[in-house]
This record gives C-alpha cells, sequence and structure tokens, in this order.
C-alpha cells in the first residue's frame, strides 16, 4: 500500500491510472508522489507525478503541465504524455529519466571536477537560453531537478516546472513590472540575492541560481550551507544576510578557474531587471576553462567511463544503465532548504 503524508493511502502497485499500470513509488515529496508506471497497451515505461492534495485552483502540477506544453521540443525538456485526473488528484506522466545531479554527487563523495561542472554549466545554460525565448523563467534551480537520462547519461533534463512563471505577458509579450515584497519562491540555498530580498524574479535570477549551484559542485558546500535558527523565516533571513554578505572573490576562492567564475556572477549579478542575458558570452566563460586547462567538450562527464560505459560512486563500471537501476531518485517539487 502506498499513503500520503497524513497516512491515507493513495495508490497501490497494479492500479490504473488512465492508460497506465502502476509498477513502483520512485520517491515523494511536500507536494507529491511519482511512480514508475508501464503504458497497458505500448508496455513501455514512464515516469508519472501525482498532487497529493486533491484537485485545487492552485495546483502545482497544472502550472507544471502548462510549462511542458509551452517548451515542448526545448533542449533539456521532457517529454509529457498525458495529464488528467484521478480520484480528485491531478497526474501527470512524462519521460522515465535516471536519477538527479545531486544523487551522483553524493555518490560520488562530494566530488565533481572541474571538468564537469563546465559541461553541466554549458548544458543548463542553453536550457535557460531556450526557456527564457519562450518567455518562461525557471525559479527552482537546484542539483535536484538536474537529472540524466534514463539510458543516455550523457544528456541531462531540467525538471520540476511547478515553479515556473510567465515573464513575458502573453497578450501583451511586454516584461512584467519589477514588484517588491513577493515571497521568496524556490530553493533558499540557491536563491538570487534579488529574491531572498523580495523581488520580482528575472531571466538574471535564473542564471544566479545556476552560479550557486555550480559553486556547490566545485566546493561541495556554499558558505550559508548549514545555517541553524528556531523558525524556518529567520532561517531564511540568516540565509540572505550571509548571502548577500558574501563577495563573489570569496564565493569562488579556491576554484580551478576561480576568475571566470567570478566574472560569470559579476555579469548576471550586474544585469538589470528586464535585460536579456547575453547566453553566449556566458557559455564562453566555460568554454575558456575547458580550453585553458586543456579539455575538450565531448560530453564525457565524471560518471562516463571513456569507453562511455557508466560508473558507480566507487569509480566501478556498470553496465549500461546499470547505476540507474540501482539509484531510484525524487522528481516531485519539495522546495525546502535543506
Amino acid at each position: 500500500m502506498l499513503f500520503d503524508n497524513r497516512g491515507k493511502n493513495i495508490m497501490k502497485n497494479g492500479d490504473i491510472v488512465g492508460n497506465y499500470k502502476i509498477v513502483l513509488e520512485l520517491g515523494r515529496g511536500s507536494f507529491g508522489i511519482v511512480y514508475e508506471v508501464k503504458d497497458v497497451n505500448k508496455k513501455k515505461i514512464y515516469a508519472m507525478k501525482m498532487e497529493i492534495s486533491k484537485e485545487n485552483t492552485n495546483s502545482q502540477l497544472k502550472n507544471e503541465y502548462a510549462a511542458y506544453r509551452t517548451l515542448a521540443g526545448c533542449f533539456g525538456i521532457p517529454k509529457v504524455y498525458a495529464f488528467g485526473v484521478h480520484q480528485k488528484r491531478y497526474y501527470l506522466v512524462l519521460d522515465r529519466l535516471g536519477v538527479s545531479l545531486q544523487s551522483i554527487f553524493e555518490k560520488r563523495g562530494k566530488c565533481f571536477s572541474i571538468k564537469t561542472i563546465c559541461l553541466i554549466g554549458k548544458k543548463i545554460i542553453q536550457c535557460l537560453k531556450e526557456i527564457h525565448e519562450k518567455g518562461k523563467l525557471y525559479r527552482d534551480m537546484k542539483p535536484e531537478n538536474i537529472l540524466v537520462d534514463y539510458s543516455d547519461s550523457k544528456q541531462l533534463y531540467l525538471v520540476d516546472f511547478g515553479m515556473s512563471k510567465d515573464y513575458l505577458d502573453p497578450s501583451t509579450n511586454e516584461h512584467i513590472p519589477l514588484i517588491n515584497n513577493k515571497k521568496l519562491t524556490g530553493t533558499a540555498r540557491y536563491a538570487s540575492v534579488n529574491t531572498h530580498a523580495g523581488l520580482e524574479q528575472s531571466r538574471r535570477d535564473d542564471l544566479e541560481n545556476l552560479g550557486y549551484v555550480l559553486v556547490y559542485f566545485a566546493q561541495g558546500t556554499l558558505p550559508w550551507v548549514g545555517i541553524q535558527a528556531p523558525t524556518g523565516k529567520e532561517k531564511y533571513r540568516m540565509i540572505a544576510k550571509k548571502k548577500a554578505s558574501v563577495s563573489n572573490e570569496v564565493l569562488c576562492q579556491g576554484i580551478t578557474g576561480e576568475k571566470y567564475f567570478i566574472r560569470y556572477f559579476k555579469y548576471v549579478k550586474g544585469l538589470k531587471f528586464n535585460d536579456e542575458p547575453d547566453y553566449k558570452f556566458l557559455i564562453s566563460i566555460f568554454d575558456k576553462i575547458l580550453h585553458k586547462y586543456k579539455y575538450t567538450d565531448d560530453s564525457r562527464y565524471d560518471w562516463i567511463c571513456v569507453d562511455g560505459s557508466e560508473s558507480s560512486a566507487d569509480g566501478k563500471k556498470t553496465k549500461k544503465g546499470g547505476i540507474w537501476k540501482r539509484f531510484k531518485d525524487i522528481l516531485s517539487g519539495c522546495h525546502s532548504e535543506k
């Protein structure tokens, strides 16, 4: 039996939802549960996200489905196959992907090479570029939301668009206005300084979020990780204060290619609210690091062996796709600071 966060049974293995049969639970978060499902006709495997709360007008899954429809065909965006309501709960069926970069990072002892970090940076900037070109903001960049393909671990995907938002008015195509006193949206650890300050998010914030993720991969931590406080509100306030006080130089100190990371942050933090970022310039920053240290952009991440097979946390080879079968991942939306 499978239960929601209040101990109530929602689904069990073998249940049918639309044209899909529940195979097993992959994970759960505050807002939903993710299952591996099989198409009863084609016998293909997919992932299904189902909200814990019964259908409501503020459904994050409805927002996520709308985002996937807008972003269909964009680089690094999974394909959606079905959306509907089952037992008064919204569900979404999409590509069955592999594990998150957070899972891989932890299994490897929180250590990625500078080459891998640069390759990740380039891929995700390109993904954000295409998201932004469709008039959308991502607003929840974090390692848990960057997944590898289930069968080809050279491919990266962004998932969980429940927090996404239009930054261009669909009717006028004009940029949304700058608004103060906004609540924090996303994950506090990787949120931009302006987001902590209560400012409306724009394209610059997605890129600043990514910068913190890349520094986390390079350093294994961030200066504000581990802050303790009696309440969540006070913790967010302390994270915001610490983040605003840390200079780009201190943040990036000791990273291979340090000056290039500093250049990245100076650029994205210098953008005005409605500025269009120069994505080509940002990608070139990571190309320069690769060139300086004599690496090539061959999509061979740390988890890819020389012969193209995957490697596990201990560096041993696994069969194609084997590492992904060993680790199950949570794709559902849990947006709290860890």
